[in-house]
């Protein structure tokens, strides 16, 4: 495997595992449970608002160098400002950030150790957070070639022992609106606007690897995304199938 080929792999798995948060573990189950026998419906509206567009954003910042303002500003200085500033915030401390360390909790932690400390987990769970992404340049690495891939096999072995012993049957869609539903849902993991912010990143560790040339990164990138986009329909589509 050229250097190349093996940083398109690293960086598709990085970029699996920065979309696949507390939201994408949570929301295609549920829509599985709401949709039922029509979750293939549902999953395809899921698909296009969060894999679909993730895929578009990805390319904006890649065509854009990685620079956001470049990407907002088309619609003018003023709500470049305001938009970046909002998707930041929704990413940080509003929504993205504390919806991680809650699913972590709520999920892996009081089904173990009912009586845990949240507040006690919470400065655990982002120290650790801290140590792996305190130097931007080896986030990267440590993500794509080490977490992501014991992700992968955990969600997998879930996806296959729900397959092989399902805990109840398929029933009938419990709403009207299955497609619009899965595009609500899908949009919902904030994949779509975490993906410009998100690209930065990979676009800067890049050029710390040696990619100068600014097509050299635009390639790998957006092969990059489809590394990703492909773990990600395959997850999306196995945890939509456990809920329904």
């Amino acid at each position: 495997m050229t250097t190349k080929n093996k940083d398109i792999i690293i960086t598709g798995f990085a970029l699996f595992a920065m979309f696949f948060g507390a939201g994408n573990l949570i929301f295609p189950p549920y829509l599985g449970v709401i949709t039922g026998e029509k979750f293939l419906i549902g999953f395809l509206g899921f698909i296009i608002a969060d894999v679909g567009l993730s895929l578009l954003a990805i390319l904006a910042s890649a065509k854009s160098n990685g620079d956001t303002e470049i990407v907002f500003k088309r619609a003018g200085k003023k709500f470049a400002l305001i938009l970046g500033s909002a998707i930041m915030i929704c990413l940080g401390p509003l929504l993205a950030i504390p919806r991680t360390a809650a699913t972590t909790f709520e999920m892996g932690i009081v089904s173990i150790m009912p009586n845990f400390n949240p507040i006690l987990f919470s400065i655990i769970f982002f120290s650790i957070t801290l140590v792996l992404t305190i130097k931007p340049s080896k986030v990267v690495d440590i993500i794509g070639s080490y977490l992501t891939p014991a992700l992968l096999v955990c969600l997998l072995l879930i996806i296959a022992v729900g397959i092989i012993n399902p805990i109840g049957n398929i029933d009938k869609a419990a709403i009207q609106n299955v497609f619009s539903e899965g595009i609500l849902q899908g949009y919902q993991t904030l994949d779509a606007l975490g993906a410009i912010c998100l690209s930065a990143v990979l676009i800067k560790s890049l050029a710390q690897k040696g990619y100068k040339e600014e097509k050299d990164r635009i390639d790998i990138l957006l092969k990059a995304g489809v590394v990703a986009a492909i773990g990600l329909t395959v997850v999306y589509g196995g945890l939509t199938y456990l809920g329904a």
